[in-house]
């Protein structure tokens, strides 16, 4: 039997370790905190309430920005304040609607819940939004695979239902260089996991996991919370502890948190090869196996995974 440790939805920089699946080169730490680079943008991570991330867009060209997910305004004003002061050629240039957009991946209120409070504060702001469920203060109904841009980078709309029925996640690229990517998974994907059932079910999941396992490996994953090592403590469980690519992992990701240190964002490589979740879309006869599952199907080793993870 199991020994398992409770997943996260119960719940209301460093270098990496050698042979893990991480990329080269995690983040910097900056006077507005933690910043992943890509060759056309930057992904500035802001903590906010007790364990959900905002993340600052930047387009390098166009110094113009966009804020996934608000629930907390003053943190991500701050945040924006700094990115416009920093890359202004004016000094003392205000922040205003013209500098940002913000893009909501659901309606829970811990995502989009400072939405009408930063609106009001900036007024003409674009708030974008899947248009399959209200999200307050969206000016902008999005559809599946509809595209828009921030500056010069592109921005991929993907509806992926099952956390909420209008779930959306964002990936965003520059058009030369689709390799070199971030998806902001909402409360769909996580590291190390996935999100609660709460308007879907196993089969909602298995298609939004597919749909993401088709985007290049090498796409940085930016989820709305911090709630990796309690999934990477999961799947140590589910793999019996065996699983030295897991367990290293775990250990790296414990390692971080010890020092108050983020564990985003992680690749579309490192989950699919630590992610139980998406291990068990990708390869359900394996999971299966190890879940001592009869029924081999991806439906019966979501659901099983879902139902164990306590």
């Amino acid at each position: 039997m199991l020994v398992l440790t409770r997943c996260p939805w119960s719940f209301p920089l460093k270098r990496f370790l050698k042979n893990l699946p991480f990329p080269a080169g995690h983040m910097s730490s900056a006077a507005g905190g933690f910043v992943k680079e890509f060759r056309h943008f930057s992904v500035r991570i802001v903590p906010v309430l007790k364990d959900n991330y905002s993340y600052l867009i930047a387009c390098h060209a166009t110094k113009l920005a966009g804020v996934v997910d608000v629930s907390e305004v003053n943190p991500v004003v701050a945040a924006l304040t700094e990115h416009v002061h920093r890359t202004s050629s004016a000094a003392g240039t205000a922040l205003s609607a013209s500098h940002f957009a913000v893009l909501s991946t659901h309606k829970h209120w811990d995502h989009s819940g400072g939405n009408e409070a930063i609106a009001k504060a900036f007024p003409g702001l674009a708030i974008y939004g899947g248009a399959e469920e209200p999200i307050p203060g969206r000016t902008v109904a999005l559809a599946d695979t509809q595209s828009f841009s921030i500056g010069e980078l592109r921005v991929d709309v993907m509806l992926t239902p099952c956390h909420t029925s209008g779930h959306v996640l964002y990936h965003v690229y520059h058009p030369t260089a689709k390799d070199d990517g971030a998806l902001f998974t909402g409360d769909t994907l996580f590291v190390g996991g996935i999100g609660a059932f709460f308007e879907g079910n196993a089969s909602m999941m298995i298609s939004a996991l597919d749909r993401i396992s088709r985007l290049p490996d090498t796409t940085y994953i930016f989820p709305g919370h911090e709630y990796t090592v309690n999934f990477l403590k999961f799947a140590a469980d589910v793999t019996k502890r065996t699983d030295a690519t897991v367990n290293a992992t775990l250990a790296h990701y414990q390692a971080l948190r010890a020092q108050n240190l983020p564990t985003v964002p992680s690749t579309l490589a490192t989950e699919k090869a630590t992610n139980v979740f998406m291990r068990g879309v990708l390869h359900p006869d394996v999971m299966a196996s190890l879940l001592s599952l009869s029924d081999k199907s991806r439906e019966s080793v979501m659901q099983k995974l879902y139902d164990t993870c306590p």
